[in-house]
């Protein structure tokens, strides 16, 4: 069994990397989609960037949206540098039991990647469909 995404009639390929770019790009834009940086409040004239508070190289985290914030690109780039006051800063925008949650997930053993992927993958298909304009749909081909 292959599962695909599909948007208006295209298909994207199913290879791991080109899902993970996928969902990294729609995540992003969601994340974004708060319009200005959280630190210094800058509006959408600045590039804003998606900061995640613990690596994203954890796929059980990766795509957790309290375990990110929207950052223009110098509060990006200053949260890189001083990694100890992001997380006092990340720690002030939010609730104590959603940085708990990310935390305990981000040490569990994780499952399988596909099975992983393709779980994160519908519940980013069902955020962006409640979202945005766009509809997106999973189907099966044998």
């Amino acid at each position: 069994m292959r599962k695909l995404l599909k948007k208006s009639g295209t298909q994207k390929p199913n290879s791991k990397k080109k899902i993970i770019e996928s969902l990294d790009k729609e995540f992003s834009k969601y994340i974004r989609s708060i319009g200005h940086c959280e630190k210094c409040l800058r509006g959408k004239s600045t590039k804003l960037e998606t900061a995640h508070f613990l690596t994203r190289a954890n796929l059980s985290i990766r795509w957790d949206k309290d375990n990110a914030v929207c950052l223009c690109q110098e509060c990006h780039r200053w949260a890189h540098k001083n990694r100890e006051l992001f997380r006092l800063f990340f720690s002030s925008i939010k609730h104590p039991d959603e940085l708990e949650r990310v935390e305990k997930l981000a040490n569990q053993k994780a499952e399988p990647a596909s099975i992983f992927l393709m779980k994160t993958l519908l519940k980013i298909i069902r955020l962006v469909n409640s979202t945005s304009g766009r509809k997106y749909e999973v189907t099966t081909e044998y």
